[in-house]
């Protein structure tokens, strides 16, 4: 019979496996809860282009691009598969005709509230038993480590 907790303390030593493993497993918990209120699936990704344009509807594909650290081909495809789905559409920037900008539809305006009731379950689930200032200590710290690995990929 084979030792699982070596593999586990060998998760929780490593931190990209531990970051990576943390994004799946919110994915998933994610998905389940839209499941249960009958709505859409989404994909990390595409969770996260909604999550940066709510609040900011109207970006600029390179401005989704930049803050969602991802390679351009790659948010060209997601961006596609988005509009595909009725979820965004892409207009030309009325100032610069060579700039896309990206907007939320109707459509996925509908599932508003479900979308940020789930992820505020999702975020307490994870967070369930930290402090509030254990909590923004860790948002800190996380904001920290993206900020570092974003500098050393400008080098």
């Amino acid at each position: 019979m084979k030792d699982h907790s070596k593999a586990a303390s060998a998760v929780e030593n490593n931190l990209n496996l531990l970051i990576s493993d943390i994004s799946i497993l919110q994915e998933k918990l994610f998905n389940q809860q839209l499941r249960l209120h009958g709505e859409i699936t989404l994909s990390r990704a595409q969770a996260q282009v909604l999550a940066l344009l709510a609040p900011r509807d109207g970006l600029t594909q390179t401005e989704v691009l930049e803050q969602l650290s991802i390679e351009k081909s790659a948010l060209a495809s997601l961006m596609t598969n988005m509009e595909n789905n009725g979820w965004i559409t892409r207009r030309a920037d009325s100032k610069d005709k060579r700039s896309k900008r990206v907007y939320l539809t109707d459509k996925i305006w509908q599932h508003s509230d479900t979308l940020s009731k789930v992820a505020e379950f999702s975020a307490q689930t994870a967070l369930a038993g930290f402090s509030n200032k254990e909590r923004q200590l860790l948002l800190e710290q996380l904001s920290t480590i993206r900020q570092q690995l974003k500098t050393a990929l400008s080098k």
